[in-house]
């Protein structure tokens, strides 16, 4: 229970954009005004070949470079076997647009409480997706005023 309270604290951010997608942060809000509510949530991949295939490295992904695709286009190279090379450029390739798509959202995991708590996962290997989802609805604030 505690690695998970501690993981949620790196894990999940939750912002107010102004419009759908948008990259800015509200603070202020009307009593019964729309409120735009994003979650980002920093998805652990725990299944061995899916992980893989689908997700990256905290590093990588906070980085926005493929590590292990690039190592694995170095290791192509070095066997010198041309139909391994361009294999492997070809999943360089695919982790690279993968990491860029995950960039934004990767970014708001800046809001998360201890954001940079994360670099701790580097270490054993783990994999992440990042998860994003967005809804408007009626602010429900009741008209309180607060003293100074």
């Amino acid at each position: 229970l505690t690695g998970a309270t501690v993981y949620n604290r790196t894990a999940v951010a939750v912002t107010f954009p102004s419009s759908p997608g948008a990259d800015d942060n509200e603070d202020r809000f009307d009593t019964r005004g729309r409120v735009r509510t994003r979650v980002t949530y920093l998805f652990h991949c725990g299944v061995p070949v899916v992980s893989r295939l689908l997700c990256d490295d905290y590093l990588s992904l906070r980085t926005g470079f493929p590590r292990a695709a690039a190592e694995e286009v170095a290791a192509a190279a070095a066997s010198g076997d041309a139909a391994r090379v361009q294999a492997a450029q070809e999943r360089f390739a695919h982790a690279s647009q993968r990491l860029a798509e995950e960039s934004p959202g990767f970014d708001e995991l800046n809001e998360a409480a201890t954001p940079y708590a994360g670099v701790v996962y580097s270490v054993f290997g783990a994999r992440f997706r990042v998860l994003r989802a967005e809804a408007e609805m009626t602010n429900q604030g009741a008209g309180f005023t607060y003293e100074d």
